[in-house]
Order: C-alpha cells, then sequence, then structure tokens
C-alpha cells in the first residue's frame, strides 16, 4: 500500500510541477558601446522589423504600446527617465505567441511565446550602447490561468515588462 500512495503523490507532484508552474524568462545582454551607466533617457522608441504574418499579430496584440509603457514605466523606476538628449530604441525583430486553442490543447508541446529584439541607446546621432534581448514563456493552459495570463494579451504584457526590467537595470 505504501508503494501505490508513493508512486500516486509522486504521479501528482509531477502533474503539478507540468501543468501549473509557468516558465517564463527573458535574456538582455550588452554587445557594444561603454560598460558606464548611460544618462537618463528622455523617449523610447518601438521599431518593428518583422515578416507581414508576425507583425500582424504583433500589431492585433498591441505589442509597441505594452513594449514602450513598459520600457518608460521600467526606466522611471530606475531612476533613468527625465529629459536628455539620450533616447532608446527598440528593435523588434522575432515575435512569436501561441493562440488560445493552442496552449488548450498542446500545452508545452506547442512551443513557446518569444519577443526577440536589439535595443540601441543613441545620444543624438552617436550609438552609445545596444544590446540583444530576448524573452520567452512556456505557459501551459493551467499556469496561464493560475497566473492570469491565459489571454494573449496577458502573456504579451508579462514579456513586454520582463524584457523592460532587464533592460533598465542593465542600462
Amino acid at each position: 500500500m505504501k508503494k501505490t500512495q508513493r508512486v500516486v503523490t509522486i504521479a501528482i507532484a509531477t502533474f503539478f510541477l507540468t501543468t501549473l508552474i509557468g516558465c517564463i524568462s527573458a535574456r538582455v545582454f550588452q554587445t557594444s558601446g561603454t560598460t558606464d551607466t548611460v544618462a537618463p533617457v528622455s523617449d523610447v522608441k518601438v521599431i518593428v522589423a518583422l515578416d507581414p504574418a508576425s507583425e500582424a499579430w504583433y500589431r492585433t496584440n498591441s505589442t509597441s504600446g505594452a513594449l514602450r509603457a513598459a520600457l518608460i514605466d521600467e526606466l522611471r523606476h530606475a531612476g533613468k527617465f527625465a529629459p536628455s538628449e539620450t533616447i532608446l530604441e527598440f528593435t523588434v525583430t522575432d515575435f512569436y505567441l501561441r493562440s488560445f486553442a493552442q496552449i488548450f490543447w498542446l500545452g508545452y508541446m506547442a512551443g513557446s511565446d518569444s519577443l526577440v529584439g536589439n535595443v540601441t541607446v543613441k545620444k543624438g546621432s552617436t550609438i552609445v550602447k545596444t544590446f540583444d534581448a530576448s524573452a520567452k514563456g512556456s505557459d501551459s493552459a493551467w499556469s496561464a490561468m493560475v497566473l492570469f495570463r491565459l489571454s494573449a494579451g496577458g502573456r504579451d504584457d508579462s514579456l513586454c515588462r520582463l524584457i523592460a526590467k532587464k533592460t533598465a537595470r542593465d542600462l
């Protein structure tokens, strides 16, 4: 009987680990420029460089607005958003967001949501720093419900916020 209970406990624990825990991560790393802290940023621009199908889905989810707002919020929170000559440009180079049906029926097997881009910090026409940035999330239907990221917008906002937080920290 104890062996059966152990097997059932392991099966339940495995179920919870694989279906209820959502995984979202981001990487932002500097690729060129000075290692010094940059002067405060006065504006954030989002440039979209995607294929037409990805761009349509990107615009449907209002990702540019969400990304810009997240970057400005995190820069303000870090004390790095103030009037200056410095601007931050985020160029979106890859975007994929799974549909609700894909998440519900396939979960992890549907792949993962992703937002990838390049961050360029400019002072006038001079490039001060560049970063590569990416965020990836692989929520299942259950973890998305638990973490309130079931909608495409919720998952998209999570990706934007995570990239913004790491970008503001590394600036």
